[in-house]
């Protein structure tokens, strides 16, 4: 049974309770749970069910039933009674607190996931998923707005459970474009919500969203500036209403707060990696670093520190004038790594450093496509963005950062201030490099001076010293070509040194006026530049030269106007001689100066010596020298060793037939000249006449000079003539020629000194001549007295009449056997012609005793020797003859008398004569005896070797006179 309320409930008018009406009224969900409650079996003496009524109207209410059962005597209900009530309020009410709850909780764990963590990543998941637990949704995006203010990158999207497959292929990448109808109110930060697209205008179809039926875009904001959205969508149209969108709108602000919160940790993440980036850039960089290191430090801690991107380092070549990329780091990733027209492409001119900037500093310039001037530059060199950087000191350019991009990703603000740190850090290491590259270079400046003087210490000649100079500046200066040049007053190059250079057309070869003669002007080094000379200029560029330079070396201000001296440098290297170089080739000059001063003092000082030194040795030639001739010779010799004399001639004046006669020259080919009569107006002729020197400076146009004279024929620029005369007599003529730099005065005076001592020699010669012919007259005087005391001797010994010349003859031939000199040969034929001069004081009684002598007369002749002595002895050039006349009767046992000396105590004088004595005496007849024959006399005196002879001596006149007599040799 029914009450009036339960068709209330209903909303129907009363009538007849019917269960099945009330069934047909339960929400379609619940009835199955009200079926069971009602109809079937209780389990439960109690019954309580909450189920959902629709009533025709469509509104749905919440029915709350309450009731009993009453049990019979079998133990069933047998009776059922309870209670229906509208509980709806009541179930709104309580959804609603569990709805506040359930937001309550989600907003006090966004509000602790924004606290709890500084992960991006994870804080914006933790927040969709509480917006999740509030609003349903397929896809949530969080989309970052773009420095741009246009384009939206996804940050994060979570898909929802029930989510469609298109929903994972939604793009990542957005714009604010995308929503013209809508990007106003965006940029505003007022929501968007769409309940179905399909009926909004606002929407725009797109391949990507076409699954998307709901859609709410919810503006990120902190303090009143657009981050980017939170973007809501849904397969569902409706899903999302207002009442949604203001839950939604309430956990913005933790958005937004964890987007600030990330985004400052991560911009104090950047910043702290940005600074250990730059103390590890600036650790390694801080390290004694040349150029070069630094270049390839900055380039590859750039690629590190940024992870992405081309990096080059562009430097300025001065001496090519041209920028080139000194390092290049990730090209390897750009797509024309690999073809020559990109790979070799020369880089962008660096932005300018203002000339007014003092100290470090950068400047930087972003090449990039929202600018259209950036748009074709970018094209050429495939970057999608460029980040070009100057670094410079003081207004001079150090070098270039240069980092392109390849990927869509622009450079952020936080890059482009890691770039300029890097690149200031790198402007203060290139500094620091060239500061000690150049204090290198002035070490090495200073080592190869230091060496270079010490080499030139040790060189005491000219031309050494050009060569070492040159070959100092060719190794040390970069130099292709050096040259060590004196310039003559007729405005040539002579090279001091013959030996060859390269690309010796350009140095003093150079046929018309060389340039360097105009740098010389200045006194300093100084650069040869094209308007010096445009013709050899254009010849040394046709040869690869880019450089050349002269530098004056120094000199006495004396010397340096005689004949000033450069170091001519050329090189292939251009701007290679730069103001530091040409003032280290400066000192260099100096030390060279100094060397060379030295050298020649030191060759003066030994041309002094030598000079005094051949006039001694000429001395000596004049006065041992028989032969003029020889003198001469020696004279015209040292004449023509002289620098700068090219040819030498001496004449002697024969007066018999008044002709200067040739007898003495160098340096002309051919035969001697002609002789020169006195009545010819020659130079010698006229020297010779008047006694006094000439002089022809310019020997081609002189009239003193013929043509067909030896100065003109062999090409002489100067020529001298000077007497020789002695006792105011002229003896004969020295003629001297040159042909490039006349002798120094020194040099001339020295000629001049050999010319007197040639007259001296002449002078001298015919002084010697007179003496010689007054000594041969007088030994010849002497040698026939001896010889005429040799035969009176024999005349008074009639028994050896004849023997004197014998053994003086064969005592000579031994004697030259044994290889006297002729001197000692002539005081040898004297003592054997004089060898029985002391039996002149032997009395005749004994002398010619028919019969042996007895005792007493015996030690009478035996004191002949001593007689020889007694009488030779006080004259003074028969002294050397003594050895025979006072020792042929010695013995080599020392049986022998006067003295008995033995062996070689025996003058060898007397050896030799006592063999030969001997033999003539038994090879001749006596009147005791008869004369031995040749075999018999040879065969006795090898008898007698080691007693009465000298083994040695015994053997060499044996060896004579088998030569003379060949039968003796059968007969032995």
């Amino acid at each position: 049974m029914w009450s009036d309320g339960m068709f209330h409930l209903l909303g129907l008018p009363v009538g007849t309770p019917d269960l099945a009406v009330w069934l047909a009224h339960t929400h379609p969900e619940d009835w199955d749970a009200v079926q069971a409650a009602l109809v079937g079996n209780w389990t439960e003496p109690k019954l309580t069910l909450r189920h959902r009524l629709v009533r025709p109207d469509g509104e749905e209410r919440v029915i709350e039933l309450r009731g009993r059962a009453e049990v019979g005597p079998d133990g069933q209900p047998a009776l059922l009674y309870g209670t229906a009530q509208d509980v709806t309020g009541q179930v709104r009410a309580e959804a609603q607190e569990r709805e506040a709850r359930r937001l309550q909780a989600a907003l006090l764990d966004a509000a602790a996931t924004v606290t709890a963590t500084l992960d991006r990543d994870e804080v914006l998941a933790r927040l969709i998923g509480s917006v999740g637990r509030i609003v349903p949704f397929d896809a949530a995006s969080v989309m970052l707005l773009g420095p741009d203010g246009e384009s939206l990158q996804v940050l994060l999207r979570k898909l929802g459970p029930n989510a469609p497959a298109e929903a994972r292929d939604m793009p990542l990448v957005a714009a604010l474009s995308e929503f013209p109808m809508l990007a106003a109110n965006i940029r505003r930060g007022v929501p968007c919500l769409l309940e179905d697209v399909r009926t909004s205008r606002a929407w725009m179809d797109h391949p990507g969203r076409r699954w998307i039926r709901s859609l709410l875009l919810q503006p990120i904001l902190l303090e009143g500036k657009l981050l980017g959205l939170l973007v809501l969508s849904a397969a569902a149209p409706g899903t999302f209403t207002p009442e949604r969108a203001e839950l939604v709108r309430l956990f913005m602000g933790y958005v937004g707060a964890a987007l600030h919160n990330s985004r400052l940790y991560e911009e104090a993440r950047r910043e702290a990696r940005r600074a250990g980036v730059l103390v590890e850039l600036a650790a390694q960089l801080n390290r004694p670093l040349d150029p070069e290191q630094v270049v390839k430090v900055v380039a590859q801690g750039t690629r590190a520190a940024l992870g992405r991107g081309c990096v080059s380092v562009v430097r300025y070549d001065a001496r090519r004038g041209e920028w080139y990329r000194a390092a290049r780091v990730g090209f390897e990733d750009h797509p024309g790594a690999n073809r020559p027209e990109v790979r070799d492409r020369p880089p962008l001119p660096p932005p300018q450093v203002q000339p007014s900037q003092s100290g470090i500093g950068t400047q930087a310039a972003l090449l990039t496509p929202r600018n259209p001037k950036d748009t074709q530059v970018l094209a050429q060199l495939g970057y999608r963005e460029a980040l070009l950087i100057s670094m410079g000191q003081d207004g001079h350019f150090l070098a270039g950062l240069y980092v392109g991009l390849l990927d869509d990703v622009p450079f952020t603000p936080e890059e482009q201030a890691l770039l300029g740190g890097i690149a200031e850090q790198a402007a203060l290491a290139f500094v620091n490099a060239e500061l000690r590259a150049e204090n290198a270079a002035r070490v090495d400046d200073l080592t190869v001076l230091n060496l270079a003087a010490q080499q030139f210490a040790q060189l005491l000649d000219e031309t050494a010293l050009a060569d070492a100079l040159a070959d100092t500046a060719r190794q040390s200066f970069d130099a292709s070509s050096a040259w060590v040049a004196a310039c003559t007053p007729e405005g040539r190059l002579v090279p001091l040194s013959p030996r060859s250079q390269p690309l010796s057309e350009l140095g003093p070869a150079w046929p018309g006026p060389h340039p360097a003669l105009k740098a010389l002007a200045s006194g300093e080094p100084v650069l040869l530049r094209p308007e010096l000379q445009p013709d050899w200029w254009a010849a040394a560029e046709a040869r690869g030269i880019r450089s050349a330079a002269v530098v004056p070396l120094a000199l006495p201000h004396s010397e340096a106007e005689q004949r000033p001296l450069l170091l001519l440098l050329l090189s292939r290297e251009p701007k290679v001689y730069t103001p530091q170089r040409l003032h280290v080739l400066s000192t260099l000059a100096l030390h060279f100066g100094s060397a060379l001063r030295n050298a020649w003092r030191f060759q003066d000082t030994r041309q002094r010596l030598a000079r005094l030194e051949a006039l001694h040795d000429l001395d000596t030639v004049i006065s041992t020298a028989p032969d003029l001739g020889l003198v001469l010779r020696r004279v015209a010799d040292l004449a023509a060793a002289q620098p700068g004399v090219s040819a030498v001639a001496i004449c002697l004046y024969r007066s018999n037939v008044h002709l200067l006669e040739y007898v003495a020259v160098r340096g002309l080919d051919g035969p001697f000249p002609d002789p020169v009569s006195l009545s010819s107006e020659g130079p010698p002729a006229v020297v010779a006449l008047e006694g006094h020197p000439l002089r022809v400076n310019d020997v081609s146009p002189s009239p003193l000079i013929g043509p067909q004279t030896w100065p003109r024929q062999t090409g002489a620029r100067g020529y001298q003539a000077l007497p020789l005369r002695a006792k105011g007599q002229i003896l004969g003529v020295m003629e001297y020629t040159w042909h490039e730099e006349e002798p120094d005065a020194q040099t001339h005076v020295f000629l001049r000194v050999l010319a007197d001592q040639a007259a001296i020699a002449s002078e001298s010669a015919r002084l010697y001549r007179d003496l010689q012919r007054q000594s041969t007259s007088l030994a010849l005087a002497y040698d026939e007295t001896l010889e005429g005391w040799s035969r009176a001797l024999d005349l008074r010994d009639r028994e050896t009449e004849g023997h004197t010349q014998r053994v003086t003859d064969l005592t000579v031939r031994l004697a030259q056997a044994f290889g006297f000199a002729p001197e000692d040969l002539t005081h040898l034929r004297r003592g054997a012609l004089l060898h029985d001069i002391g039996k002149m004081g032997i009395p005749d009684a004994i002398l010619h005793k028919p019969g042996p002598l007895d005792p007493q007369e015996w030690a009478v002749m035996r004191r002949h020797p001593e007689l020889a002595l007694e009488l030779l002895a006080p004259i003074q050039f028969l002294r050397p003859a003594l050895d025979i006349p006072y020792s042929h009767h010695e013995k080599w046992d020392g049986s022998g008398y006067p003295r008995g000396l033995r062996g070689e105590a025996i003058p060898l004088p007397a050896r030799l004569f006592a063999v030969v004595d001997v033999w003539d005496a038994l090879t001749n007849d006596r009147p005791y005896r008869p004369a031995w024959t040749r075999t018999q006399a040879l065969a006795h005196i090898r008898a007698e070797s080691g007693k009465h002879f000298d083994p040695q001596v015994v053997e060499v006149f044996t060896a004579l006179l088998l030569r003379e007599y060949p039968e003796l040799a059968e007969e032995r």
